[in-house]
């Protein structure tokens, strides 16, 4: 089997239209979150959660996953609604898992570096890349500048239809599950491009075999009973506590019956496509101005690429940083048995704490 990380061509990216909007989310305090509830599971649900607000409003719109929030760009058409749709988000947040969501937006024509995407499609989703530095800039930006919306206060529950995270815990293969961060030293979208892609090579010939170390293999793939997640889920169907939330509740489990039969006791042709198409759909290689990666490799892999990375650190050319670990969650967005995507982090956080190492190297360069 070949390998599926595919990297894009630097001529597939194309400059956003400049009247689009870009809005991120990010966890207020993720590190004191984290560290006060270990809750990264909850954080997972959240960042993704942002992608699926979007999703349910403007359809398929350019988005990529940060592991602790996301960033969408969409189309002035859809401004209004999916920024209440984000405050509202941030909203049930608060008030269902604790945890408070910065949202910001920003007009691409205000962002001064340039802002360049490329579709890649899949079997049964898309998936976005960026580059030119303006993800970046907006991040740096979003910290001091929060978005309010005009009905922040009486904004409705978020649309959260289609997010779930009801499959067991994926285990490493070969050893274990590497959550990879990776950002250039250089503003220059090409000279970047060149250095991620050599890098993102460099990867998968030190976890070689290359077609070992997707880290989404099918035969790996459980579904969970009962439901790690029910109670994030039913706050998500039914914000207020009460009979629609006990209701809520009942109906996942349910579901989830339905699919742990589907899906482990009888198995059948449909069940095993799935599962594979959900391999296949899985976000384990992204590109965000840096680029974001999981792999499954062994110790000794993982070791060796982290020497190389020193190495590349030492040179002056990236900042990076990994985590290990033997386990990873998965929150899943699902249309249909055609139309799904799913978007992986490690059951210890991983793309959190390597986020912290690589900012740690940016605080001391």
């Amino acid at each position: 089997m070949a390998t599926l990380f595919q990297f894009p061509a630097f001529e597939a990216f194309r400059p956003a239209d400049p009247e689009d909007i870009v809005y991120l989310t990010d966890i207020e305090g993720s590190t004191r979150t984290i560290q006060k509830t270990g809750s990264y599971k909850a954080l997972s649900f959240l960042a993704t959660a942002g992608l699926v607000v979007a999703e349910n409003i403007a359809g398929a719109v350019p988005s990529v996953f940060t592991g602790d929030g996301c960033a969408v760009v969409v189309p002035p058409t859809h401004d209004r609604a999916i920024g209440l749709g984000l405050v509202s988000l941030s909203n049930w947040a608060k008030a269902n898992l604790g945890m408070g969501l910065r949202v910001a937006r920003f007009p691409v024509r205000a962002l001064t570096a340039p802002l360049l995407i490329a579709t890649e499609t899949r079997p049964c989703s898309k998936q976005w890349h960026f580059l030119g530095g303006a993800l970046q800039e907006a991040d740096r930006q979003s910290k001091h500048r929060a978005f309010r919306h005009a009905d922040q206060e009486a904004g409705a529950a978020p649309d959260l239809t289609g997010l779930s995270c009801r499959w067991n815990p994926l285990s490493a293969q070969r050893e274990r599950l590497v959550s990879i961060l990776i950002q250039p030293r250089t503003d220059a979208p090409q000279a970047a491009h060149a250095i991620l892609r050599r890098i993102c090579l460099d990867i998968m010939e030190t976890a070689a075999p290359s077609e070992a170390i997707w880290p989404v293999r099918p035969a790996a793939m459980s579904y969970g009973w009962p439901p790690q997640s029910i109670a994030i889920e039913a706050a998500a169907r039914a914000p207020a506590p009460g009979l629609r939330r006990h209701l809520s509740v009942l109906a996942i489990l349910a579901e989830t019956l339905f699919h742990f039969g589907f899906f482990t006791l009888f198995d059948g042709r449909t069940a095993r496509t799935y599962r594979t198409d959900m391999a296949a759909n899985t976000m384990a290689l992204q590109i965000a101005d840096g680029m974001a990666m999981m792999i499954d490799c062994t110790a000794d892999q993982h070791d060796a690429l982290c020497r190389h990375l020193d190495g590349r650190l030492s040179d002056g050319t990236v900042f990076y940083g990994t985590c290990g670990s033997d386990q990873a969650h998965m929150a899943c967005v699902v249309r249909s048995l055609q139309e799904h995507h799913h978007h992986l982090d490690l059951t210890v956080g991983g793309y959190w704490q390597a986020s912290q190492q690589l900012k740690a190297q940016m605080r001391t360069a």
